[in-house]
């Protein structure tokens, strides 16, 4: 006959090895619904960029080309005529230029789910739908397309992987950052130059100019410093068709961004003030280019918001008669 601590023990042991092996199948359990989840995501997130890459390839070819969409939730479908795109992978964004009678609309969208669905046309030609979800709102493209164009490879247009810029190298709370963020994405195929100095504070600053050549006329000096862009000077370049009239420069806007050094507590200007020397920097700069490709003169009209201020008017007169500027009631003008 069984003791009765044999029976107890027994008991007890029984008892733990069903909580083990209960314990084992959870989390046995636990491990293969993580896996499907894992394996899911990998099928879904392969989907995912296979229909982004078709869904690119099908935009590069369309280039030129009729693309029908409603331009937000509340409008219609319209036809219009796709200029440019860009799609990325890694950030999951597309950026739409389109066109529709002479008005030109860019749209960045993010993107959650593609479903891409064609139809053939002709053996050239193939209207395609494509089912986007854009910013949680479904959206439909109807794309027109040829198929006898070649996609390079790789597709200059998609981006599959993140993109290293070359001012990600500095940090970004430097003037170096923000010179070279402007001057990747918005001087490309422009002449450049830039210089870094000292201003009158012995505060770093950088000045980038995108120069005006025969497909734009305009240019830009920049001024920078560890917070950004504090001034600008814009101009357009006038090319005389005959020998018989000068080439100049005419300043559009002058917004210099000189800080003064010392304010008091209300923010108003104190007469012991002085400035930084940024906006004398950047004239230099026009200057030295002016100079450099010949043109004859510089011209520009004064801001009238400086006349209510005499304190202004003096150091703006005083600043553009030092830089050889000659003052006529509100116009200037320097012979170069």
């Amino acid at each position: 006959m069984m003791s009765l601590r044999k029976i107890l023990f027994k008991i007890l042991f029984n008892k733990e090895s069903l909580q083990l092996d209960n314990f084992l199948n959870k989390e046995n359990e636990k491990e293969k619904l993580e896996n499907d989840t894992l394996l899911n995501l990998a099928k879904k997130d392969k989907t995912f960029k296979e229909q982004t890459k078709y869904l690119s390839d099908m935009l590069y070819r369309a280039l030129n080309n009729t693309i029908k969409m409603s331009i937000d939730s509340s409008s219609n479908e319209l036809s219009y005529t796709l200029k440019d795109y860009f799609l990325s992978y890694y950030n999951k964004t597309l950026k739409l230029i389109i066109e529709r009678n002479g008005d030109q609309y860019i749209f960045i969208y993010s993107i959650s789910n593609i479903n891409v669905n064609y139809s053939d046309d002709n053996e050239e030609v193939i209207i395609s739908k494509v089912h986007i979800t854009l910013d949680s709102i479904a959206k439909r493209l109807y794309i027109h397309w040829n198929r006898n164009i070649n996609v390079p490879v790789p597709n200059p247009k998609y981006e599959i992987e993140k993109k290293i810029y070359p001012y990600e190298k500095y940090q970004t709370n430097t003037c170096e950052y923000h010179l070279e963020h402007d001057k990747y994405h918005f001087a490309k195929d422009r002449k450049t130059s830039e210089k870094y100095l000292n201003d009158k504070s012995h505060i770093k600053i950088g000045l980038l100019h995108i120069e005006a050549d025969y497909n734009n006329q305009n240019g830009y000096v920049y001024v920078y410093d560890e917070s950004g862009r504090t001034g600008f000077i814009s101009y357009t370049t006038h090319i005389s068709p005959n020998a018989y009239e000068p080439d100049y420069i005419h300043i559009d806007d002058n917004m210099h961004g000189e800080e003064l050094e010392n304010k008091n507590a209300y923010g108003n200007h104190l007469n012991s003030t002085r400035r930084l020397g940024r906006g004398s920097a950047a004239i230099d700069m026009l200057i030295e280019y002016a100079v450099s490709n010949n043109f004859k003169y510089i011209d520009g009209s004064l801001s009238s918001k400086d006349e209510r201020d005499i304190q202004e008017k003096e150091w703006r007169n005083t600043f553009y008669k030092h830089k050889g500027f000659k003052i006529e009631g509100r116009k200037i003008k320097k012979i170069i």
